[in-house]
């Protein structure tokens, strides 16, 4: 999911959502390319078919300028193939459209308030994240718990330097403006559909979790970049993906969010293989990964699936 505009406003620790988001967003962030060209493995598959070849690269949405160019043998992949697969091409997405998006969906119209649609303590929370990046709180008054969520996200991300401009996703995309096809996964409308169809339980449950990520991910974020420099996949699922799923209270938001979404990805994928030639496929590094990851998913289909 991408970062929303700016939109104008008119638990306890077992709810695991956490890695689910920032790490998502965040598993290179920290990266120079320097830092990366030095390591042997990347978080970059090949996958054969007897009529095509596909790389799949795991990326996040937001990142630097210094992790350019990236690793040769992932610039070598994407030189070498012939169409670019992404989740959302997020360079054709109209920006108008998505703050329509953004407000009809993420602002409450029944003249409720976040502060009514929360526990105290966790709007306590939302006050204090609030003062932490130095905007009123009233400018979240009106959203709901999963665009707030999103929002502070993105300020923190910004705060540590990234910017959704030097996202992987972005930076193939502008490569491949003048010369490659791009194919989308997914759409910015379905992804818009995930996270307003929570129930309002699972959104403040969303937003509770994400309060405790920016609290405390540093260490997070340090473990995970420390996977992904070394093409460490079961490190970067167990970080990302373990506990969100292995929870009660989670499991639907992990299916909506990762299960489902994987198994669709893999679906188009799968066509694209089909089709013959070779493509390169950038989608989230937590899509990838894990029993239930695209990669395994294609292996399970009969692929053959090597990591460089």
């Amino acid at each position: 999911m991408h970062s929303p505009p700016p939109v104008d406003s008119p638990k306890t620790e077992k709810h695991a959502v956490a890695p689910s988001l920032l790490a998502w967003m965040l598993v290179v962030g920290q990266l120079v390319s320097g830092a990366v060209a030095a390591q042997h493995r990347h978080l970059l598959w090949e996958v054969t078919s007897p009529a095509g070849k596909a790389w799949l690269l795991g990326s996040i949405h937001f990142g630097r300028e210094s992790m350019y160019p990236l690793p040769d043998e992932i610039e070598n992949a994407y030189a070498h193939s012939g169409t670019l697969a992404v989740e959302v091409n997020v360079e054709a997405v109209d920006r108008t459209a998505a703050l329509r998006a953004f407000r009809s969906r993420g602002v409450y119209d029944d003249g409720s308030t976040l502060e009514e649609n929360l526990s105290p303590a966790t709007w306590a929370r939302v006050e204090e994240a609030a003062r932490r990046y130095d905007v009123p709180v009233k400018v979240f008054e009106r959203q709901k718990p999963w665009l707030v969520a999103l929002t502070l996200t993105t300020m923190e991300l910004s705060r540590s330097g990234l910017s959704e401009a030097w996202g992987v996703d972005r930076y193939f995309l502008r490569k491949a403006a003048e010369h490659k096809p791009v194919v989308e996964l997914e759409s910015f409308a379905s992804q818009m559909e995930l996270f307003s169809g929570f129930s309002p339980r699972e959104q403040q449950e969303f937003l509770e979790a994400t309060l405790r990520d920016l609290e405390t991910g540093g260490e997070l974020f340090a473990r995970t970049v420390t996977a992904w420099r070394d093409g460490d996949a079961d490190a970067v699922d167990a970080l990302m993906n373990d506990s969100f799923r292995s929870l009660a209270d989670s499991r639907h938001l992990y299916r909506v969010l990762v299960t489902e979404r994987n198994l669709a990805m893999t679906d188009g994928i799968e066509h694209l293989l089909q089709k013959g030639g070779t493509c390169f496929v950038v989608v989230g590094a937590a899509h990838l990964v894990g029993a239930e990851g695209i990669v395994s998913l294609l292996g399970r289909r009969g692929y053959e699936v090597v990591q460089h």
